[in-house]
Parts: C-alpha cells; sequence; structure tokens
C-alpha cells in the first residue's frame, strides 16, 4: 500500500524521466556529435563554444530555473557538449597508439628478416 520511493519536491513527471534517461540521451547526443566531428561536420572550435555554452546556461539558466524538465535537458546538453570537446583528444591518442602498434610490427618483421639464415 505504501511505498519507500520519494519524489522530489521541484521535480515533474518530465523532469522525472529525463533525470531518468539523462545519461542515455547524453551518450547518444554526444556520439552523434562526435561523428560529425570526424566526418568534419562540426570543427573543433565549434565544438569548444558549445561546450561553453552548455556549461554556461547550466550555470545560469538550469541552476536557478524552478523547471526540472529545463534543468534536465540543460544537464544533458552541456555534458553532451563536454564529452564532443573529449573527442579530438580520444582520436589522437587512438591514433598515437595505432600508430606505435604498426611500428613495433614493422621493427619486428624487419628483425625477423635480418635474422633468418637462409
Amino acid at each position: 500500500m505504501f511505498s519507500s520511493h520519494a519524489i522530489d519536491a521541484n521535480s515533474t513527471r518530465s523532469g522525472r524521466w529525463l533525470r531518468q534517461n539523462r545519461y542515455r540521451f547524453t551518450l547518444w547526443l554526444a556520439a552523434i556529435e562526435g561523428l560529425f566531428y570526424l566526418v568534419g561536420l562540426l570543427h573543433r572550435w565549434e565544438a569548444i563554444v558549445l561546450a561553453v555554452l552548455g556549461v554556461l546556461l547550466f550555470f545560469t539558466v538550469a541552476r536557478s530555473n524552478r523547471s526540472d524538465a529545463i534543468r534536465q535537458v540543460i544537464w544533458i546538453f552541456a555534458v553532451a557538449q563536454l564529452l564532443v570537446v573529449l573527442v579530438p583528444f580520444l582520436f589522437a591518442v587512438f591514433k598515437a597508439i595505432a600508430i606505435a602498434v604498426v611500428v613495433l610490427i614493422a621493427i619486428v618483421a624487419l628483425i625477423v628478416l635480418f635474422t633468418d639464415r637462409r
């Protein structure tokens, strides 16, 4: 008859639903925008400007807004934009690792070829 679930005082049904699914929305939005970055539709400075805008919106609008849904949407936008800013860095790291692996394979192949006594 009684439930142990507490409802936040300033939350709405849509706000609670967004809060429950915000990680999923954030990751999908960041993945789509990350693909846009990788194919050249979104440039580094555009991603940085969007990330700064998202953080500013969060600290100015979302924290003082009474609407739970608006706070959740701005949180999703801000975190997704910050994740997109990480894409160039992660791309550079993985590219460097791939180059290092190819170089190591080439060195091992050269050693095997030069030490072959046939």
